[in-house]
């Protein structure tokens, strides 16, 4: 069940992030942690709050940092009472770096292909 306010964890490779060496780009995977602010049948939407945002990891997300390219991330809802439990909830198809949300389908707009169904 997805619900508004519940935590969710959410997952994608943002361009901002990639390395680029000689012949070579290296993808950073980003993975965070937030509230859902808004659960509609058509659509999912998280704060990312990159201008405030705490590392709970070896590296910090830079402020501000632009999350173009997550389209295709997973989100997931967390369980409070199992914390190893993920449930595959939404897929992002866009962000904001000016509202500081991503925006996801939920998984019933999903057909069995991968396709996502035209809202």
């Amino acid at each position: 069940m997805i619900v508004e306010g519940d935590v969710y964890f959410v997952t994608g490779w943002p361009r901002a992030l990639t390395e680029s060496g000689k012949g070579s780009r290296t993808h950073k995977f980003l993975h965070f942690i937030t509230k859902l602010a808004e659960c509609l049948p058509t659509n999912l939407r998280l704060l990312t709050q990159t201008s405030t945002s705490v590392a709970w990891g070896d590296e910090a997300l830079p402020p501000d940092t632009d999350l173009g390219g997550m389209s295709g991330g997973a989100i997931y809802r967390l369980s409070e009472a199992r914390l190893t439990e993920l449930t595959l909830v939404g897929i992002i198809y866009e962000d904001s770096i000016e509202s500081e949300y991503v925006l996801a389908r939920p998984l019933s707009l999903i057909d069995a292909n991968g396709s996502i169904k035209r809202v």
